[in-house]
C-alpha cells in the first residue's frame, strides 16, 4: 500500500453528535401517587459474594430497607439513592 492510503482525509466533515434528550421535570412530592409493590424476600441468607449485579437485597429477613448491588463492591440504597462500598457479608435476596 502507497502512503497517500494510510493517511486521513481531512477534508471529510464530521458528523454532529446527537444529544440525547433531557431528563423530564418532576412533579412535587403532592402531585404523586403512592404505589405498593408486591414482592418475596428468599427465607435464607446469601454471601455478598454470590448475589449477582444489579440484584435487589435486604440486609433484614423482612425485606425491609432494600438495596441493589451496582458492583462488585458498592450498592446503592432505594430510598435514598447514594451507594455505600460493602466487600463481604450476608443479605436476602428481594424478588419483585
Amino acid at each position: 500500500m502507497s502512503d497517500t492510503h494510510l493517511q486521513v482525509d481531512k477534508t471529510r466533515k464530521r458528523k454532529p453528535r446527537r444529544q440525547p434528550p433531557p431528563l423530564a421535570v418532576m412533579g412535587s412530592v403532592e402531585e404523586m401517587q403512592t404505589i405498593s409493590i408486591t414482592g418475596k424476600v428468599d427465607s435464607t441468607p446469601t454471601t455478598w459474594e454470590n448475589l449477582p449485579p444489579y440484584s435487589i437485597f435486604s440486609g433484614s429477613p423482612d425485606g425491609s430497607f432494600p438495596m441493589i448491588k451496582v458492583t462488585k463492591r458498592q450498592y446503592a440504597d432505594m430510598r435514598t439513592g447514594k451507594s455505600t462500598e460493602c466487600g463481604s457479608g450476608r443479605c436476602y435476596r428481594i424478588f419483585f
